[in-house]
């Protein structure tokens, strides 16, 4: 039905995309809606005085005290000479953003038809302080409650690095972290290097391990990689027998999003992949080579009446002698808010000796339907999930076992907080399963 409302937002709808599109001088010339009441018809026409073509000329960037000016063009896929669009300059907007240089950035285009083979667009930035404390508390049923210290520097010496240095003191996990990586490189690129250590003190287990790596990282809005070189041992004490191993590997690790929001996403894909190959030395068994391979395809559609679906799929192998030695960092379990809900974190595995450990083959896969609850609270959703997986020696020993349950999720600005209630089918048991804290 024609109503001069919808002809109204169509007519600035239509006007909208030509401004997004390389003419931000555009204007509309002229409309008209010519009604025939009789044949119940409208005859609707639009006329738009397009305007220049405009293109990108001087950058023009105000704010910076302490960061330099290549790090912001670095974050920048600018071309003097280049058509202007709308999602060009919002894309190196959110670059900007999240680079952890900068409260806030704006990019704006100087529209002066006089100037439009060589516009100005013109960036203005709030550095975010160059060092920076923050005390967190926690609560995950994977790990149990947790305190957090981290500390933040983002020039020290005067080097173009951001030091981070993180704490974390709790029930079952304890860990201590130190990264040093690059202020942005041409083409979004960052060198780093890093230092982890960690103790997780669960159901009867215990592993410590530490891991050192070098390398580089490449970040846009849409694809992210690392590739980096990395020493790592870990030692593992249960009703099992005790394994420890250390390994030196080549890594290469890559995401691909296709994703309407990385904090709260509702449609797309993403699918993250790891790789790794190298070898193990210092085991109490057999040294040898090593490669490692793991995928994650996760994906979000809306659905009619307010329902959203996501969906994951996981699948890992170890590939290794039979008899070498593997750092359990690189192995795997199952369980856990990100796994298999209803089973304990990491609690899913090759059993010997009455204990859960390891294995070399890994696969997960969930499905969730959600919805608000109540128009008035859209960001308070209702969700309902069947997760199903399991951890193994090989392909032919896999077992899955599955969760099953409701949910409730609190979609906050930062990101989505989780309180489920899965059944295991395998152990006929409901667990509670939070994931929510107050921390950086």
């Amino acid at each position: 039905p024609f109503t001069q409302e919808a002809w109204s937002a169509a007519k600035l709808s239509t006007l909208g995309l030509l401004q997004a599109r390389g003419y931000p001088a555009a204007r509309l010339a002229g409309s008209a809606a010519r009604v025939d009441a009789d044949a119940h018809s409208v005859q609707l026409e639009i006329t738009l005085d397009s305007g220049p073509l405009f293109h990108l000329g001087e950058l023009r960037i105000n704010g910076l005290t302490h960061y330099s000016e290549d790090s912001v063009r670095n974050l920048l896929a600018f071309r003097s000479g280049q058509a202007y669009t709308e999602a060009l300059l919002a894309d190196w907007q959110r670059q900007l953003q999240r680079s952890e240089l900068f409260e806030a950035a704006l990019v704006e285009l100087l529209v002066d038809p006089a100037q439009a083979d060589a516009a100005t667009v013109v960036i203005t930035l709030r550095e975010m302080p160059r060092q920076q404390t923050t005390v967190g508390l926690g609560y995950s049923t994977d790990t149990g409650a947790r305190a957090t210290l981290n500390y933040i520097h983002r020039q020290p010496f005067g080097w173009r690095v951001v030091s981070t240095s993180r704490l974390e003191v709790g029930n079952e996990k304890n860990a201590f972290s130190t990264q040093l990586i690059s202020h942005p490189l041409p083409d979004h690129y960052r060198d780093l290097a890093g230092v982890e250590l960690e103790r997780l003190d669960q159901s009867g287990e215990v592993r410590t391990s530490a891991a050192m790596r070098l390398g580089r990282s490449q970040d846009r809005i849409d694809f992210a990689r690392q590739y980096f070189l990395a020493l790592q041992s870990a030692t593992v004490e249960s009703a099992a027998p005790k394994t420890s191993a250390q390994a030196l590997t080549a890594n290469y690790n890559w995401v691909a999003r296709d994703i309407d929001s990385i904090a709260l996403p509702t449609r797309g894909t993403v699918l993250a992949v790891e790789t790794a190959a190298g070898y193990t030395y210092k085991t109490i068994a057999e040294t040898g080579p090593l490669a490692r391979l793991q995928a994650t395809l996760t994906g979000y559609r809306p659905l009619g009446d307010d329902w959203n679906l996501q969906w994951r799929l996981q699948a890992g192998e170890v590939f290794a002698g039979s008899a070498t030695g593997v750092p359990d960092t690189l192995l795997f379990r199952a369980g856990g808010q990100d796994s298999v809900r209803g089973y304990g974190f990491r609690s899913l595995g090759p059993v010997v000796n009455g204990a859960v450990t390891s294995g070399r083959v890994l696969f997960t896969g969930s499905i969730e339907f959600a919805r608000p609850f109540v128009e008035r609270l859209p960001s308070l959703w209702g969700a309902v999930f069947v997760d199903a997986g399991n951890a193994a020696d090989n392909w032919r020993s896999m077992r899955p076992v599955y969760g099953v349950g409701p949910g409730i999720r609190w979609r906050s600005p930062v990101g989505a907080v989780r309180v489920d209630f899965p059944y295991a089918v395998e152990d006929r048991r409901w667990r509670v399963e939070i994931s929510l804290g107050i921390a950086p």
